[in-house]
């Protein structure tokens, strides 16, 4: 069974998306949460959060 991702931290990469302009890059994300992460744990959130259609993915491939 899958961890539950802590649906604060979801939140947490939704605002900074939001305060972001334009693309943003896995990154960016990262280099500005408060709580650290690994780069391939942010990136399952994010799918996650394309999977609820909180968030839209552009682009195609591997780096969309």
């Amino acid at each position: 069974m899958p961890k539950r991702m802590p649906e604060n931290e979801l939140d947490a990469i939704l605002s900074i998306v939001a305060q972001l302009s334009g693309e943003v890059s896995v990154d960016e994300i990262a280099k500005r949460l408060e709580k650290k992460v690994p780069r391939r744990t942010l990136q399952y959130r994010l799918a996650r959060l394309v999977e609820q259609d909180r968030l839209m993915p552009e682009g195609n491939g591997r780096g969309r």
